[in-house]
């Protein structure tokens, strides 16, 4: 890494814009790449690369050493690949001032570097922004489009909630005189609800089985557009068996409710309807 206990680490491009044609002055400076550079200058491991040495353009004579080795940052749009990256030390063109800090009175920390400032670089505004703003920002749409997806997940959710409601009613009002005739028989009012329960988990269990591969695909589609992500199969497998536990949770209760209702009436009563 860059040190000031070697002079030459440091680059100043005030003398090599002001060398005339000819008069090129030869500087040997180090420069800090990240993993992706050293991939691209062709070598094999990051340990490889130190030490080595290459200039920094074809026209100029700056003799450039690689120092330094840094992982891989993400500096845009979370999408966007990781491009290589060469950090030079340049004291003679600083552009930008990165602070860290630890507090919660960001005001009266403003107001210190804003003082500090006007020491330093006299008559000259200062554009701050903190980076978790712009971080929060590269991720505004994904936010946005999330907020939109659970409220109509939630009244999709609602519908089909509605939906199983009315088909469990239906399927055992439909059922009734055979209810009826399955208690003369013998039957108890649990084996009863049971088979409708089982009855009607198969038309859930093969919708989600239809659903969930078309789920699994359009997430993997959209993690896959960003750099850094989080391992799908182990948040996928848990929303599969929530959606698959509530889904069944609302089929057998409201079948089971209607079941249990009618199970419970007369079968006399019920015939005497059919």
């Amino acid at each position: 890494m860059f040190s000031d206990a070697f002079a030459g680490d440091a680059i100043y491009t005030d003398r090599i814009e002001s060398a005339g044609e000819g008069e090129v002055e030869r500087q040997q400076v180090g420069a800090v790449v990240n993993i992706a550079a050293t991939r691209r200058l062709g070598f094999e491991s990051p340990e490889d690369a130190l030490g080595a040495l290459m200039y920094r353009t074809a026209e100029d004579s700056v003799e450039v050493t690689i120092v330094g080795v840094i992982p891989d940052i993400l500096f845009s749009d979370p999408t966007a690949n990781i491009q290589p990256e060469i950090y030079f030390l340049s004291p003679d063109e600083y552009r930008t001032l990165n602070v860290l800090f630890d507090t919660d009175d960001t005001e009266a920390l403003a107001t210190q570097m804003d003082e500090l400032w006007s020491e330093m670089f006299p008559g000259v505004s200062p554009n701050r922004n903190y980076l978790d703003e712009d971080v929060a920002a590269w991720f505004e749409t994904d936010v946005v489009m999330g907020q939109l997806l659970a409220i109509f997940s939630g009244l999709a959710i609602l519908v089909a909630a509605m939906g199983l409601f009315g088909l469990s009613s239906f399927t055992v009002m439909r059922r009734t005189k055979e209810i009826g005739i399955r208690k003369v028989m013998g039957a108890s009012s649990g084996k009863i609800i049971k088979l409708l329960i089982l009855q009607l988990s198969v038309p859930v269990i093969v919708a989600n089985v239809i659903a969930w591969p078309f789920g699994w695909y359009a997430m993997t589609e959209w993690l896959n557009e960003f750099v850094y992500r989080i391992d799908l199969p182990i948040y996928f497998a848990g929303a599969v068996l929530f959606s698959i536990v509530t889904t069944l949770g609302i089929a057998w209760i409201t079948a089971g409710g209607h079941a249990f209702r009618v199970s419970r009436t007369n079968p006399i009563q019920a015939l005497r309807n059919e």
